[in-house]
């Protein structure tokens, strides 16, 4: 237990990890943090990063507590409503309150990272490990195997405590239920997902709101973007994975560019013009599925 060590073991670099890291080190902590993809400033770009979140009060609270919140306001848009997008293009603001607390902040993931990482790199008490992907942890004998480096040479690491801050496709959480029954119920919706890009204009202008988080909402799919600080929008398409009886599009039925391009005229033709690199992202970008986790217990052992 962490009162009982002094040294903390986190397999996750992520936001979640790296801000976990930041503020157990501050309390004393000695910390070692794994990550199984490369450093940010390798090249190597995630599309999961290179898209925008919405920073509400409870995560600018988190970020107050490490210090950051002045650096990531300077990266972030605030979002002061939603602004909805009909057919017809006719455009609606609801705001989410009248108070300077009741706004959200749009902030490219990217970005957010990059602050994070600065932020333990410059704390001795940290140790990131990049390149380190998990293969199997050994409960009993409490050490924890990477695979590491393009070669994927095995690394043995001994840890006291370990925590998974590895996402809902959690490795440490497979290893915990190969040991113990967690009581895991997972399941996974019939819809995805594809980030696609709305550009600045000619001027570097945005070409909507910039202070809005902009939705079209269409019944069984819609589509949302976030601005950034360069004028460009991060959207998102929410639609299911296949059609159904009611000729529900479906990513399964976008199979060409001739019905992707006829989908997104149809249902967004407002927007649709000002995408110029709608035809490769939707070729190059991947379709990511969303789902929900629920476990009867999270940890192991008995305190």
């Amino acid at each position: 237990m962490p009162n009982e060590t002094r040294n903390i073991t986190i397999i996750g670099a992520g936001m979640a990890g790296t801000m976990l890291a930041i503020l157990l080190a501050r309390r004393g902590f000695e910390i070692d943090l794994f990550e199984k993809h490369p450093h940010p400033h390798s090249g190597e770009r995630s599309i999961e990063l290179m898209s925008n979140l919405a920073l509400g009060e409870r995560a600018r609270h988190a970020l107050e507590v490490t210090g950051l919140l002045e650096q990531v306001e300077r990266l972030a848009t605030p979002m002061r409503g939603r602004m909805i997008h009909d057919r017809s293009g006719r455009l609606t603001l609801q705001p989410y309150g009248y108070r300077d607390y009741e706004t959200l902040y749009s902030v490219r993931r990217e970005s957010l990272l990059h602050c994070l990482l600065y932020e333990a790199e410059q704390n001795s008490r940290i140790r990131v490990h990049f390149n380190h992907g998990l293969q199997r942890i050994d409960w009993d004998e409490q050490f924890a195997e990477f695979s590491s480096g393009s070669n994927g040479s095995g690394v043995r690491h001994h840890f006291e405590v370990l925590i998974g801050a590895d996402g809902p496709a959690s490795r440490t959480r497979r290893e915990m239920e190969a040991h113990s029954d967690l009581g895991s119920d997972i399941e996974m919706l019939d819809a995805g997902y594809k980030f696609l890009t709305i550009p600045a204009d000619a001027n570097h202008e945005a070409v909507m709101d910039p202070n809005a988080l902009h939705v079209w909402p269409r019944g069984g799919y819609m589509m949302v973007a976030f601005a950034g600080p360069d004028g460009s929008f991060t959207s998102t398409l929410f639609l299911p994975l296949s059609g159904d009886h009611r000729m529900l599009w479906g990513f399964e039925q976008l199979d060409s560019w001739t019905r992707q391009r006829a989908f997104m005229e149809a249902n967004f033709p407002d927007i649709t013009p000002l995408m110029p690199e709608l035809e490769a992202e939707f070729s190059g970008n991947p379709v990511g599925r969303m789902g929900t986790v629920k476990l009867d217990r999270w940890h192991l052992g008995d305190k």
